[in-house]
């Protein structure tokens, strides 16, 4: 064991862990106490020209430029040279005062040192290093062993990476990217953008033409509501011409016959080498939003009422449940021509 150890042995844990934060030792909170002892000895000899220099290392380092003892001292005597045998007698017992009076001091350090080495539990009063010389002239003991604030930085750091890390395993974890993902791709069509038109416009007009009924009151403890209304759809109008009117109306504008001239009128069918439109499907887009702008403006606009099929009453029953009524009609097949016209660009 080297003297750098044997100083940092001696030492508690929290201080060692200062040590290392300071001294910029990485993964130090992984280590436990012997361990860390090895690794920071180590960093801290890899590093003397640069922390050498420290008041808060100056015993470390001081231990380390000591010579560690090797050997007895009585081994490294020197020999004693021979005197005529009158002059013996006084040289003797005056060179072996000296040595006698140096081993017992050094073998006291000695047994010393070894007994607080081994011991595993060091009380409290031998845990505490000493002072340095220098540390009287800086401050207080609490400013010395204080982490750099590089340290600090790299703590935090750490931390912080830590935290968006398992936020992101939390996030893809939660399966949200891969349904993201797939709605993404559900909805980037001219397909799509239809379907959401025709599903607003529906809910709209089923609304109106079938009527909500009272159910009952639900009390609510909050302060600022505190009785709620229940309403739900009357479904015996489904038995009533009031509801299949203006639904079956809504249907054969947006639906029935702007399909049909779709079909019919598809200009996509016959253009050469569109063998990817072929398979997309029988309807023509953009025929479609044609033909449903033309008929809501026949419809709704001029009042068109299929040769007195429906009542004029039906037809602006449809007309003031659509968003927008004619006008929002109009802006639905314009959007869903220019998505047409726009994919059929980026096709080519």
């Amino acid at each position: 064991m080297s003297a750098g150890q044997s100083y940092l042995q001696k030492l508690r844990k929290p201080q060692l862990a200062e040590w290392a934060a300071f001294s910029d030792l990485h993964d130090y909170e992984e280590y436990n106490k012997p361990e860390l002892i090895v690794a920071l000895d180590k960093h801290l000899q890899a590093n003397q020209s640069i922390f050498s220099n420290d008041p808060r290392l100056a015993e470390y380092y001081k231990r380390l430029t000591q010579s560690p003892r090797k050997g007895s001292p009585l081994k490294r005597e020197p020999q004693v040279e021979l005197t005529p045998l009158r002059d013996a007698p006084r040289s003797v017992r005056r060179r072996q005062t000296k040595p006698k009076e140096e081993v017992v001091e050094e073998e006291q350090i000695k047994l010393a040192e070894d007994s607080e080495a081994s011991s595993p539990v060091i009380p409290a009063l031998f845990q505490t290093p000493a002072r340095s010389p220098q540390t009287s002239s800086i401050g207080h003991v609490d400013d010395i062993i204080a982490p750099s604030p590089a340290a600090l930085t790299n703590a935090i750091d750490r931390q912080t990476t830590r935290m968006w890390k398992g936020l992101a395993d939390l996030w893809f974890d939660s399966k949200l990217p891969q349904a993201s993902n797939s709605l993404r791709s559900s909805l980037s069509s001219v397909q799509a953008v239809h379907y959401l038109l025709l599903l607003l416009e529906g809910f709209h007009v089923a609304r109106e033409a079938l009527p909500l009924r009272y159910v009952t009151t639900v009390r609510v403890w909050l302060s600022f509501l505190s009785a709620v209304e229940i309403h739900v759809p009357d479904v015996f109008a489904l038995l009533e011409g009031s509801f299949w009117a203006p639904f079956s109306l809504w249907v054969l504008t947006s639906v029935a016959l702007p399909l049909t001239a779709a079909y019919f009128f598809n200009i996509r069918l016959n253009v050469k080498g569109n063998a990817r439109s072929r398979q997309d499907g029988q309807f023509d887009p953009l025929s479609y939003t044609i033909a449903k702008g033309l008929i809501s403006y026949l419809v709704y606009g001029r009042g068109f009422n299929f040769w007195n099929i429906y009542d004029p009453i039906t037809l602006e029953r449809v007309n003031s449940a659509v968003p927008g009524q004619v006008s929002g009609l109009f802006l639905g097949c314009s959007i869903g021509a220019i998505g047409s016209i726009y994919e059929e660009i980026l096709r080519k």
